[in-house]
């Protein structure tokens, strides 16, 4: 693609770990209510198969452009269209706590 023609794309998100989360029959194990620490998005690749070699992944930025220092975040990122192939695509966006946490998966094709 000529990068003169290219244009630039917004990708948004909530990122949240407001939520606190006891898993059954570990009473002591406890999630929830940390900070985010980073927020990556990928590009047609699902993040359990990131095996760190993977070229389309993107690190979201608070919007209030500030480090990641809440339990809830609005993120986001301007991507220009020639860093996109042509074509249909998913979008993956996983958030990370300041526990190390990843917490669910969302997507958007």
């Amino acid at each position: 693609r000529d990068s003169a023609a290219s244009e630039r794309i917004r990708v948004s998100a909530l990122a949240s770990d407001s939520r606190m989360v006891n898993i059954k029959n570990y009473p002591k194990f406890t999630t929830g209510k940390q900070h985010i620490k980073e927020v990556k998005l990928y590009l047609d690749v699902h993040p359990d198969n990131d095996d760190g070699s993977i070229s389309n992944v993107w690190i979201m930025n608070p919007t209030d452009r500030k480090k990641y220092n809440n339990v809830e975040e609005d993120i986001d990122i301007m991507l220009s269209t020639s860093e996109i192939p042509p074509g249909k695509h998913t979008f993956f966006v996983q958030a990370e706590d300041s526990n190390g946490y990843l917490g669910p998966v969302s997507s958007i094709f």
